[in-house]
C-alpha cells in the first residue's frame, strides 16, 4: 500500500515499529497496511482525505482517524443510494468476484448482543426460538420473523464476511463447533475473558440469494478484502495481487487460523470473503452456539506460518511484512 500517501500512518510506524513495548497485535495492524496490495490509486486518495493531515498519536488514535473512513464510505444507510466503497467499481474494480458458484452455501457467525441491540427481545426468547427452530420450524417462523424484520431495519450496507460450507463443514460436526469455527476463521475479536461466554448464531444462505441482492441494488456481490473494507484488525491478512501472467491468482481472502500448532506443516489458512449487503430471513438462522474460551493464539508464529503460505500458494516469495522497509 502506498503508504508515502499516507503520512499520518506512515510516521505512527516509524516511531514505533522499534520499540520493545510493541505488542503482536499492534506490529500485526502495521503489517497489514504495508502489505497491502489491492488499493487502488482512485480509493488511497479517498482513505487519505478521510484520514486527515494530523499525525496519528498512537494507535487508538489511527483507529479513530480510520473509523472516519468506515462512517463515510463503509457504513452506508440503505436510504443513500450508492453503495459501500468495497462495492464501489470506479474504486475497487479489482477486488470484485464475480465467478462463484450459485449454489455454494455460505456460513456467517453473528453475535447475539449485536443482533438484540436496541431490541425488544431479550436473549433467552431468541435462543428458545432458534433451538426450537431446529425441530418445528414453522412453529418459531413468526418469532423469528420479528428478529430478523427488527434486526435488518438496524442493520445498514456494510460488506459481511463469511466463510463457505466445504471450509467449516468438519468443524460443524464437532460439540465444541462455535470455537472451533471461531479460531478458523480467525475471528478473534469474540474472545471472552475467562469463565465469560459469547453468544452467537450461525447464518447460512446462498451465493445465488446475495447475488439476487446485489442484482437489485445494481452491485456485484462479492469481494477480495483488503485493510479498507473493515475495522483496523489484528487478526486479519491481506491477501497477494496477482503475480501476473506466469503466476499462481488468490480468488478469495485467506483467514489467519487462530488454532494454535507447533509447525507449519499443521497450519491451514481458512477460506473468507466478503460479500453486500442481504436481508436476512428467519430460515438463514440455522444454529445458536456459544463461545466458551479466549483464543489461546500465539499471533506473531501464527502469521509467519500463514504469510509462508501465501507466499508458496501465490508464487510470491517476495510478499513480506517487514516494517524497516516504511
Amino acid at each position: 500500500m502506498g503508504l508515502a500517501h499516507l503520512p499520518p500512518l506512515q510516521t505512527l510506524i516509524r516511531q514505533r515499529r522499534d520499540d520493545p513495548t510493541l505488542s503482536a497485535e499492534e506490529r500485526a495492524v502495521y503489517e497489514n497496511f504495508t502489505m497491502e496490495e489491492r488499493i487502488s490509486s482512485a480509493r488511497l486518495t479517498r482513505y487519505s482525505r478521510a484520514l486527515g493531515a494530523a499525525s496519528s498519536a498512537n494507535l487508538e488514535h489511527f483507529r479513530r482517524q480510520h473509523r472516519r473512513y468506515l462512517d463515510a464510505h463503509q457504513f452506508i444507510e440503505k436510504t443513500e443510494g450508492v453503495p459501500p466503497d468495497t462495492f464501489d467499481r470506479s474504486l475497487n474494480a479489482d477486488n470484485l468476484w464475480p465467478d462463484i458458484d450459485d449454489h455454494i452455501a455460505l456460513y456467517r457467525l453473528e453475535q447475539v448482543s449485536w443482533v438484540l441491540e436496541n431490541s425488544s427481545i431479550d436473549q433467552t426468547e431468541l435462543e428458545g426460538w432458534v433451538q426450537q427452530a431446529a425441530t418445528q420450524p414453522a412453529a418459531a417462523a413468526p418469532q423469528l420473523q420479528r428478529v430478523v424484520d427488527e434486526w435488518n431495519a438496524r442493520r445498514n450496507l456494510y460488506p459481511s464476511f463469511a466463510t463457505t460450507h466445504d471450509e467449516i463443514a468438519d468443524l460443524l460436526a464437532q460439540a465444541d463447533w462455535a470455537n472451533l469455527v471461531r479460531d478458523h476463521l480467525g475471528l478473534g475479536h469474540l474472545n471472552p475473558k475467562p469463565g465469560r461466554t459469547e453468544a452467537v448464531l450461525l447464518m447460512r444462505y446462498t451465493v445465488k440469494e446475495v447475488r439476487a441482492a446485489a442484482k437489485v441494488a445494481h452491485q456485484t456481490g462479492f469481494c477480495i478484502p483488503t485493510v479498507l473494507d473493515g475495522t483496523v484488525n489484528p487478526y486479519f491478512f491481506p491477501t497477494p495481487a496477482h503475480a501476473g501472467a506466469e503466476g499462481a491468482v488468490h480468488a478469495q481472502g485467506r483467514a489467519v487460523n487462530l488454532t494454535q500448532v507447533r509447525t507449519e506443516s499443521n497450519y491451514q489458512m481458512g477460506v473468507e470473503l466478503l460479500h453486500s449487503y442481504l436481508d436476512y430471513r428467519p430460515e438463514h438462522i440455522v444454529r445458536w452456539g456459544v463461545i466458551s474460551r479466549p483464543h489461546q493464539a500465539n499471533l506473531t508464529q501464527l502469521r509467519q506460518f500463514h504469510l509462508s503460505w501465501l507466499q508458496l500458494n501465490c508464487d510470491r516469495d517476495n510478499f513480506t511484512g517487514e516494517l524497516h522497509y516504511v
